[in-house]
């Protein structure tokens, strides 16, 4: 079967936007607040804020995003996080009062008892030699000056250490321009690792998947700045806490208006060169695609003057589209369809760019599966079911599975996907 072909994504034409002002928590009651999904703050936001438009985002740079662009009024996030975004974008500022305070913990699947005790071990000797507090003043900066980053030497032996994270949120933890895990949690998880004499691996993910990992043993620990909330501790278990958040209130500060992005400058409507009309324009720009992609290898080949810049998830690509990092991006068409549902500062280029064969890969010594599925295949597009799951998953953007029987009787289908 064929995929969908290859767009373009880029800003839309817009006009200028200005936000609602807000200097007070009262001046939120009504406003547009974003936050990040299955987050303590966003159970603030519900909880204290019940009239205003509460918006969840998989990566809380998304809602600063969105902010930025005129579509939010407020974000709710983390202290540290929040300092981090104020000291990168002076055109935001931080409410001085807290909304709320937590505990930041490591979540431990129950029953993992000897592994949280030790755990529980190694942040008391951490609280009583100082090393936390050392970790604060390195990692909690009120300027941008390089983060001064302790070298831990780590086993190689040994059963792997699996750390689960979300990787989004500087400086507690966040992906560094080597493609490393880092920050305050970072360096925390390697200490950790150290400790117990057990090699590191950081498995990055969306901040809602984080405690569903941990229960599935997909991960060991949790260490992603969460908070051990009554409601979590239902479900995992925290170790002692290891840093006091606050949850704040990001917003605009007085006199800043946001402007959508525009292919038109003010002066006589003619249009701005930097802007992209046309692939062609793409020649000598700053091009985001999927790391390892066949747009990644497009994008090398064809635009060989053009600044190729590779990144991880699609949220990371359109978070440097709205932010400015890149001109364009190259992504799969029926990959946007829903994206461009909720994200109405995103634009396609026509026409499209190319188009690719996509299919399932097998085991090279299990003809009988594949030609099984070739079949399966041929069977539900000749009996509608194909064009139907077309049609609901990509076109109608209808998220819900259907019932689907299974007896369940010819063995387990094991099957490898990529969840993002």
């Amino acid at each position: 079967m064929l995929l969908s072909v290859v767009w373009l994504v880029t800003a839309i034409t817009g006009c200028s936007k200005n936000g609602r002002l807000i200097k007070s928590f009262a001046d939120a009651r009504y406003a547009k607040i974003g936050v990040m999904i299955g987050s303590t703050g966003e159970a603030v936001a519900i909880a204290k804020f019940p009239e205003a438009s509460i918006k969840s985002f998989d990566d809380i740079m998304d809602a600063v995003a969105a902010i930025k662009s005129g579509q939010l009024d407020a974000v709710i996030t983390s202290s540290p996080s929040a300092l981090q975004i104020t000291k990168k974008n002076p055109e935001f500022m931080c409410l001085p009062e807290a909304l709320d305070r937590e505990d930041t913990s490591i979540a431990v699947k129950k029953g993992d008892d000897k592994l949280l005790e030790e755990v529980n071990k190694i942040i008391g000797e951490l609280k009583a030699n100082g090393m936390l507090a050392d970790m604060n003043r390195r990692w909690f900066k009120k300027d941008l000056t390089p983060y001064d980053e302790k070298e831990i030497v780590l086993h190689q032996d040994g059963p792997v250490l699996k750390i689960g994270v979300t990787a989004t949120r500087e400086p507690f933890i966040f992906i560094d321009k080597n493609g490393r895990v880092t920050g305050f949690d970072g360096e925390l998880a390697r200490i950790i690792g150290a400790r117990l004499h057990r090699p590191v691996e950081f498995y990055n993910m969306k901040f809602i998947s984080l405690i569903p990992s941990l229960n599935s043993r997909k991960v060991d620990l949790v260490i992603s700045v969460i908070s051990a909330t009554k409601e979590r501790k239902k479900s995992v278990n925290f170790s002692q806490p290891y840093f006091l958040n606050a949850q704040v209130m990001l917003v605009k500060k007085p006199g800043e208006a946001t402007t959508a992005l525009s292919p038109y400058n003010n002066v006589g409507g003619k249009k701005d060169q930097h802007k992209i009309f046309s692939a062609a324009d793409l020649k000598e720009k700053r091009i985001g695609v999927l790391l390892g992609s066949v747009h990644d290898s497009y994008a090398i080949k064809t635009y060989p003057k053009a600044t190729i810049l590779q990144y991880r998830t699609l949220s990371d690509i359109v978070l440097a589209v709205k932010t400015g990092k890149i001109d364009a991006a190259i992504y799969t068409y029926d990959g946007l369809l829903d994206l461009f549902r909720t994200n109405d500062d995103l634009g396609m280029l026509e026409p499209p760019l190319f188009s690719v064969p996509v299919g399932n890969g097998f085991n090279i010594h299990n003809d009988t599966l594949r030609e099984k599925f070739n079949l399966f295949i041929k069977d539900i597009k000749k009996s509608g079911v194909y064009d139907d799951m077309v049609s609901r998953w990509m076109t109608k953007g209808n998220t819900v599975m259907p019932p689907i029987k299974n007896t369940k009787t010819n063995g387990l289908l094991t099957v490898g996907i990529s969840s993002d």
